[in-house]
């Protein structure tokens, strides 16, 4: 992770979600305190930078709310992000790698075919805990706002949630998927998107 051009993704997507302009803000800024930012603010800027760094998705949101300074946040996802590069860099496992590499189709094509029962019960076990409803009381062919009063945040928080059970949802873009009304529908974008992953 690219620490300088983090600090920058960072300050824009607070600068966009606060309205405050980003030359303003300061790495050393208390989120809450001097930016005002809230535990849902702070979702809706983790699901931004989870856009540009899919890394980003392993890490628990829990863990961010500690956090207090937009600085604190760049060395906490750069530390996560550094091992990666720095067991990337070491040469010797990289024929274990390719080994590794070569198998995998079929197993990630088998699946994503068994996710959709998966994907499903953890969708409504997310939604029955953001909502209140209790799980058995869900159907996938509910109105998320209709029936459900599933605004725009919460939907930021469920797709949130999923994403760190599914790191592949994080390419997912967030914007396409208010556009879809019933949990039924969020199940089969999210399976095709990672059948499209698969294939590509």
């Amino acid at each position: 992770v690219d620490n300088s051009k983090l600090e920058k993704m960072l300050l824009e997507v607070v600068s966009e979600k606060t309205g405050y302009p980003s030359e303003m803000l300061e790495l050393s800024m208390d989120m809450e305190a001097d930016l005002g930012i809230d535990s849902i603010k702070r979702v809706e800027i983790f699901g931004a930078l989870t856009q540009q760094y899919p890394d980003m998705a392993d890490i628990n949101p829990t863990e961010l709310t500690e956090l207090r300074t937009l600085g604190e946040i760049v060395n906490y996802v750069a530390a996560k992000g550094n091992p990666t590069v720095t067991s990337q860099s070491v040469p010797t496992p990289t024929p274990v790698v390719e080994k590794v590499l070569s198998v995998p189709e079929q197993t990630l094509e088998a699946t994503v075919n068994i996710d959709n029962s998966q994907l499903e019960k953890m969708l409504l076990e997310v939604v029955s805990e953001k909502t209140g409803y209790p799980s058995e009381m869900l159907e996938l062919g509910m109105d998320m706002e209709a029936d459900l009063g599933i605004d725009s945040i919460k939907r930021v928080e469920i797709f949130g949630a999923l994403t760190q059970q599914y790191p592949e949802m994080s390419d997912i873009n967030p914007s396409e998927l208010t556009e879809l009304r019933t949990l039924g529908e969020i199940v089969s974008y999210v399976s095709e998107a990672s059948k499209k992953k698969v294939l590509a």
